[in-house]
């Protein structure tokens, strides 16, 4: 709309706006509307006052025209009243959001302009709440996923320190610490790269980086990031693979982001001296390829189960600097890849499984 047709749309509304008194949008409304109502009582006064009709003649014309102004006038406030609902009804939506960020259910079904308002109000606050609650899921994610390459590194960084502290310092452990710590970073570059996705997969569009690699190179990458936290718990990480060499073409980098978070959480969970088992299992009868974290820890309470992979609830845990942001990525990654993710828990511990069919997560074989 142009800015001549939006004050010459506004000109009444401005001039009535400077009022003191009615000090309300409904008020002006109503004094429009009583002041409209009440031209026939005027010009019944003034004709009989110009006609010089004698007054037993004119008081019964004046008492019936004032009767029905009078009815008129408060049918037709009533009505105005009631018609300005979605307006009332819009602003208080409003104002609730800006005061307690508590979103609408506004109407949607209306097809006029006042039904316009309160659909194109629902539509625009609705999405404006999903992307605040989405941009502080991303930045919890961030904080999340990016405090967990870091302590490795410092964590490898007190470790090489001691090393060359030490009267002989094993060197071929501080190399290994070097590639560890190297291979951490290049996660974690990779990993801000997923974290865009996440935000496009948030806004519908989900952006994938097939790639080709054994089973092995995968969950050997996985355990290489998780090796140094297994050490500082004096837990046993294990590997379980029945096809270690089976191809695999997907997203590498999303998939060991999911098996990452599973293993770092059952880690953090785990009792101390525990044992945690990365594994991969494949299904010839159901054609499918499942990626499986167990751990001996506690089990998980049933009466979390059902949001445990809602971001912010179940596995946030102050005790374990954890955001609750873990699963919920996993759950994301693993429907961005085409599988589902299912728990199974019990008092001996609990197990994580993301699940695939077969033709989704193996690579073709070379035609001959």
């Amino acid at each position: 709309m142009s800015s001549a047709t939006l004050n010459r749309d506004l000109r009444l509304y401005r001039q009535l706006s400077r009022l003191p008194r009615p000090s309300s949008y409904t008020g002006k409304i109503f004094l429009v509307a009583f002041l409209g109502t009440h031209i026939p009582l005027l010009g019944a006064v003034g004709y009989v006052t110009l006609s010089h009709l004698p007054m037993a003649q004119a008081l019964p014309v004046l008492k019936a025209v004032l009767a029905a102004t009078l009815i008129g006038t408060a049918g037709t406030l009533w009505a105005l009243y009631r018609l300005l609902a979605p307006i009332r009804c819009t602003a208080d939506a409003l104002q609730e959001y800006v005061d307690s960020s508590t979103a609408p259910n506004l109407p949607t079904t209306f097809s006029d302009r006042a039904g316009q308002l309160m659909r194109n109000t629902q539509r625009t606050i609705t999405k404006l709440d999903t992307l605040l609650r989405f941009k502080n899921r991303m930045l919890g994610v961030v904080s999340h996923d990016a405090r967990g390459p870091a302590s490795a590194v410092l964590m490898a960084v007190d470790a090489i320190e001691k090393q060359l502290d030490a009267p002989a310092p094993n060197m071929d452990y501080v190399r290994s610490l070097t590639q560890q710590m190297e291979h951490t970073v290049e996660y974690q570059l990779d990993l801000f790269h997923s974290m865009l996705n996440v935000a496009r997969y948030g806004e519908g569009q989900v952006t994938l980086n097939p790639d080709t690699g054994t089973a092995q190179s995968v969950f050997e990458r996985v355990r290489g990031n998780l090796k140094i936290l297994a050490a500082k718990r004096n837990h046993d990480l294990q590997l379980d693979l029945d096809a270690p060499e089976l191809m695999l073409h997907t997203d590498i980098g999303k998939l060991e982001q999911v098996l990452n978070n599973l293993g770092s959480n059952a880690l953090k969970y785990t009792p101390e001296g525990g044992t945690v088992t990365l594994g991969m299992t494949t299904s010839s009868e159901e054609d499918t390829v499942s990626f499986w974290v167990e751990d001996t820890g506690p089990g998980i309470p049933e009466s979390v189960r059902g949001e445990l992979f809602e971001a912010y609830n179940a596995d946030a845990d102050p005790d374990t600097d954890s955001v609750g942001l873990g699963l919920w990525i996993c759950k994301t990654f693993t429907e961005v890849l085409g599988g589902t993710i299912a728990l199974k828990s019990t008092d001996d511990g609990s197990t994580f499984t993301v699940r695939f069919d077969r033709a989704a997560i193996e690579a073709a074989p070379e035609s001959a």
